[in-house]
């Protein structure tokens, strides 16, 4: 169930809401700023690094909406390794992997992914570290397995008029 959002929770971020926080252009860019801008921390798994390399490289490689030059990708990839040194890291160890595994068969009906089962599974073992922890992500199925798991999600806060 997604819940209201605590002042200054920690923020736990999947490679969907990653990336739109290095990519200006992207219609969520400013959500995902202010979250951030607005956490005490950041959190992610271990495997968002190859996750955001691998989707730099295919928006260069390929005939993407969002195409992006070598110069371009060079400096994200440096601003986000920069950043990589500020953020939480939750390890992908074989026991993140089993219970990764446990989550896809538990939530079958949901068509989870197995890399979107492996950050939940790091979402939950971060709230275990940081109390009130949210989980943003953009992915539908793992913003519905997270909610059938009981995993915080994060809500943008609403600005009244």
């Amino acid at each position: 169930m997604s819940q209201t959002p605590s002042v200054a929770a920690p923020l736990f971020l999947d490679t969907s809401a990653l990336l739109r926080a290095y990519l200006v252009k992207d219609p969520f860019f400013a959500v995902v700023q202010r979250a951030i801008l607005d956490a005490p921390s950041v959190v992610v798994s271990g495997l968002a690094h190859p996750e955001f390399t691998a989707a730099l490289m295919q928006r260069q490689h390929r005939d993407h909406s969002g195409r992006l030059s070598a110069a371009q990708v060079t400096r994200l990839l440096a601003d986000f390794q920069r950043d990589w040194e500020t953020f939480e890291v939750v390890s992908v160890d074989d026991g993140a992997l089993q219970d990764a595994s446990a989550l896809v068969i538990r939530r079958a009906a949901l068509g989870l992914r197995a890399m979107d089962a492996v950050h939940l599974v790091g979402a939950q073992v971060a709230s275990l570290a940081f109390d009130g922890i949210e989980f943003l992500t953009f992915d539908d199925r793992q913003r519905q397995a997270a909610e059938a798991e009981g995993v915080p999600l994060y809500a943008p806060p609403v600005v009244e008029p």
